[in-house]
């Protein structure tokens, strides 16, 4: 369902809700945002169409990466092409005709907030664009080191250098860092100094508001609703070390 539909069915259970008519309006008695509120936000708990079609079209983003071998996975790939990250589809640029995957890729974003990785052999997580730390995304915690970066779009792999303690992390930075952006450095290197990677184990993407780390369209509208998003100490001592690029 498109956005544009969404809303005008929204608008008619409005209307319903109120009695309102074309020719005039009646006060409301509550405000829309409190009836579709879940109960426990203190809310109606009607829920919210367009985050139900949200959901629904972030199942698609959940499933992509699980169904390799489905007939709808290798037409999406083979239309699409695959993200460096080799989770996801590359973005959709053509707007010239209606095209059912760039409208689900506009929650991706809101997506991702949701998702975290269990990562292992560092192959297929973006060191910058995914949600692998806690802490959230890197390219977002310290955008002007980013911006410095040579190393964009590429996995953990790319920016590690070895995998025993202590760990070496090349971040490919354009030039040397002056004193506000070393300060950013040193706390990045302080979230890093927690990682502890693994060649043994597969990467994963993990749900991370249900407890049992797979998606539900349920969770997701929740997160929607609570957030309202349109479109998302270490045991060991180690001495972690940047290696500018010249």
């Amino acid at each position: 369902m498109s956005i544009g539909v969404a809303a005008k069915v929204e608008q008619l259970m409005r209307n319903f809700l109120w009695e309102e008519l074309e020719d005039g309006k009646k006060s409301h008695l509550v405000r829309w945002e409190r009836v579709i509120r879940s109960k426990e936000a203190s809310g109606l708990g009607t829920g919210s169409l367009r985050e139900r079609n949200d959901a629904l079209r972030a199942k698609w983003l959940w499933r992509f990466p699980l169904e390799t071998n489905s007939l709808w996975h290798t037409t999406i790939k083979s239309k699409h092409g695959i993200n460096s990250n080799g989770w996801d589809t590359k973005h959709v640029v053509n707007v010239s005709c209606r095209n059912p995957w760039r409208e689900i890729l506009k929650g991706y974003n809101s997506f991702l907030q949701c998702c975290r990785f269990s990562f292992g052999n560092r192959e297929k997580i973006r060191f910058w664009e995914d949600y692998w730390l806690k802490e959230g995304l890197l390219k977002n915690l310290f955008p002007r080191l980013f911006s410095l970066s040579r190393k964009k779009n590429l996995s953990i792999s790319h920016i590690v250098n070895n995998q025993e303690l202590p760990l070496n992390w090349d971040f490919g930075f354009r030039r040397n860092l002056f004193k506000a952006k070393i300060a950013e450095a040193v706390i990045l290197l302080d979230i890093l100094g927690k990682v502890r990677l693994s060649s043994s184990r597969m990467e994963r993407r993990i749900w991370d508001i249900e407890e049992h780390g797979s998606f539900s369209c349920k969770s997701f509208r929740s997160f929607l609703l609570s957030t309202d998003i349109r479109d998302v100490c270490s045991p060991f001592a180690s001495r972690i070390i940047i290696i500018l690029s010249s």
